[in-house]
């Protein structure tokens, strides 16, 4: 989904880790085109019963996306680093990256996260956790975070 609607950035072609930015402008087709590749998922690969667990985490991550993202922003939908290579600076690598780039046309950036551990290194960016939840059904925690829009001092 990022190739097509936003930004992927690996730290080497060893893909040691990833990260995944969606724009905006492109979140509302974003979020069609992961239903259908969700639901393929689903039914094709992990079973219909998946489906029960998969949307109430949806429908939660939507209502706070909506709520602490509404307008304009960049979309951090996945950073993730091979546990080997974990603790080097890999996660930090492409953060910088695209925090650098996103500072020269400065937007907000929301993410959700569901460890204690990501907060902790998210808040290093600049990110603040705004809420935490449980989906219904689940014992799956989030916690939604949003890195306020910077003021790039040239402008």
């Amino acid at each position: 989904m990022g190739l097509r609607y936003g930004e992927v950035h690996a730290t080497s072609t060893n893909l040691e880790g990833v990260g995944v930015w969606i724009f905006f402008d492109a979140y509302k087709e974003y979020i069609f085109g992961n239903f259908l590749c969700s639901f393929k998922a689903k039914m094709w690969k992990v079973g219909a019963e998946a489906g029960k667990l998969i949307k109430p985490i949806t429908e939660v991550h939507e209502k706070m996306h909506n709520k602490y993202a509404s307008g304009k922003h960049w979309y951090l939908q996945t950073l993730g680093v091979d546990p080997e290579y974990q603790g080097k600076g890999y996660g930090t690598l492409l953060m910088n990256y695209m925090i650098d780039k996103i500072d020269q046309d400065p937007l907000p950036v929301f993410l959700e996260t569901s460890t204690k551990k990501n907060v902790k290194f998210y808040k290093k960016f600049g990110f603040k956790a705004m809420e935490e939840a449980i989906a219904e059904g689940t014992d799956v925690k989030q916690f939604f975070m949003v890195r306020p829009q910077k003021f790039n001092s040239l402008n």
